[in-house]
C-alpha cells in the first residue's frame, strides 16, 4: 500500500468516526433524552391551537405572531419572528417552523400574538410594537381597548409573553375576552 492510499484510508476512517460521534445523545436536566443534532438545529417548531376562536362573527382568526429580543426599556431591536396564520373551525391548529440563529437560544424573547381585523402591513405593526411595546402591554393589562387602538387601530392584542429560554421545549395557554369575543389558545414551542 503506497503513501497516497494510506492517507486516503486515514481520511475516510476519520470522517466516519467524526460523523458517528456527532450524532450521540445527550441527557437534559430532566433526564429525558434529547437528540444532540436537534439541540444544534437552527429551527424551532411552533404549534398554535385554538379551543375557541376570537372572531365570533366570521369564525376566522387571522393571527399575526411577532417576536423580538427583549429589552427592559427603549426601542426593541428588529423583529426576529413574523408569522401570519389563519385558523377557522375546520382547521383549529397550525404548526410552522421558525428558523432561528444560535444567538437567539437562551435569550429572552418578547412575543406578541395579535388577531388582525384589518389589512395593516406587518411592517407597520412592527414599527409600532418596537417603539410602543411598553404602553401597549400596559393598556392590554388594563383592558384599555381605546388606548390600544391609538397604537394599532383595529388589531386585537390576544396575548404577549416574555419567553425566558427557547433552548428547551415550552408550552403556554392564554384565554380572554377582547371586545366581547372570547378566545382560548395553546402554544407549543419545541
Amino acid at each position: 500500500m503506497n503513501n497516497m492510499n494510506k492517507i486516503w484510508l486515514i481520511f475516510i476512517l476519520s470522517t466516519v468516526y467524526i460523523s458517528c460521534s456527532s450524532s450521540r445523545k445527550m441527557t437534559s436536566n430532566s433526564d429525558r433524552e434529547v437528540d444532540y443534532q436537534s439541540v444544534q438545529s437552527d429551527s424551532l417548531s411552533i404549534t398554535v391551537k385554538s379551543d375557541n376562536l376570537s372572531e365570533d362573527m366570521t369564525h376566522n382568526d387571522e393571527l399575526l405572531i411577532m417576536g423580538y429580543l427583549y429589552k427592559d426599556s427603549g426601542v426593541l431591536d428588529s423583529v426576529i419572528l413574523t408569522k401570519r396564520l389563519t385558523l377557522n373551525p375546520k382547521n383549529m391548529s397550525k404548526t410552522f417552523k421558525w428558523h432561528v440563529g444560535q444567538s437567539v437560544l437562551g435569550k429572552d424573547i418578547m412575543l406578541f400574538i395579535l388577531e388582525q381585523d384589518s389589512d395593516t402591513p406587518s411592517e407597520q405593526i412592527d414599527a409600532i410594537l418596537r417603539i410602543h411595546y411598553s404602553s401597549i402591554i400596559k393598556a392590554f393589562k388594563n383592558r384599555s381597548y381605546s388606548e390600544i387602538e391609538k397604537y394599532i387601530g383595529d388589531e386585537d392584542v390576544l396575548d404577549y409573553r416574555l419567553l425566558k429560554d427557547l433552548s428547551t421545549p415550552l408550552e403556554f395557554t392564554f384565554r380572554g375576552i377582547y371586545k366581547m369575543d372570547k378566545y382560548e389558545y395553546a402554544v407549543k414551542i419545541e
